[in-house]
């Protein structure tokens, strides 16, 4: 047997791209984007595109995102990590520049070819499409907080982090309006919290809170039990996440006439 070709060459847009390279002429590279931020308001949006966690998480409407980002970037524009997200940044920009020039360079038929090529993969893909079954993802909502705060109820009204100083893995909804999230370094989430009123939130101190992985654990098998009985092959893909393919179940609950449960 010949050996397998290369995903390049095996990838609809690559080809398409391929297409596109072969009707323009050649040119210098476009100059790469300028490099880091110069206001603080820039700053901000550089963040907010480079880091996870500067973005919104549920509980995060109508807070000063702005704000919350620019203090995020003062925390952290001198680390070596900024350095290389904002390098990898604009390695992305330079590669969506020369994809431009390359679209703005090729003739109408290279064009047309190349749309030709993706219309196909997307008919392939539409004709391979199943409607015939339902599944559902099911997604625990602060999950580690809220196993927390179950066993500490005191907690409940406190910006909470599941975490430490380096990285939070949850945050309750309380942190949430300080901009605290999951993903971020736990001295960022601090000093959001103790710098609230630059934000428009009062100053408040983030509790941490340490990971108990036993615990969610067994919190998660709790529920997987619950899972199975609609789905006896659920998979998860977390402790606080499944996928459940209910077809079955609610084909029986037809047979047997509706009713609640998974009986």
């Amino acid at each position: 047997r010949s050996p397998p070709r290369p995903l390049a060459r095996r990838c609809p847009l690559a080809a398409a791209s391929r297409l596109l390279d072969r009707s323009m002429p050649r040119s210098p590279s476009p100059s790469p984007p300028a490099g880091q931020p110069s206001t603080a308001s820039d700053a901000g949006d550089a963040v907010k595109a480079i880091y996870v966690f500067a973005n919104e998480k549920g509980g995060m409407t109508d807070i000063n995102r702005g704000k919350i980002n620019e203090i995020i970037a003062q925390l952290s524009q001198s680390s070596a990590y900024t350095a290389k997200l904002l390098k990898s940044d604009r390695r992305v920009d330079e590669t969506v520049a020369l994809l431009q020039q390359k679209l703005q360079l090729s003739d109408e038929g290279a064009r047309r070819s190349a749309a030709a090529v993706v219309a196909r993969q997307v008919a392939a893909l539409e004709a391979s499409r199943r409607a015939d079954r339902c599944c559902a993802v099911i997604d625990f909502d602060m999950f580690y907080a809220a196993v927390e705060i179950r066993d500490r109820p005191e907690l409940a009204d406190k910006p909470v982090a599941v975490g430490g100083i380096g990285m939070i893995s949850t945050a309750n909804y309380v942190a949430r309006r300080w901009g605290v999230r999951s993903a971020m370094p736990g001295f960022i989430g601090q000093a959001l919290c103790r710098r609230g009123p630059e934000f428009g939130m009062p100053r408040g101190e983030l509790v941490f809170v340490r990971p108990d992985f036993a615990k969610y654990t067994a919190v998660a098998e709790v529920a997987r039990a619950i899972f199975r009985e609609y789905d006896p092959k659920m998979t998860a893909g977390s402790l606080d996440e499944a996928y459940l393919d209910l077809t079955d179940h609610l084909h029986k609950r037809a047979r047997d006439g509706g009713g609640g449960g998974a009986g």
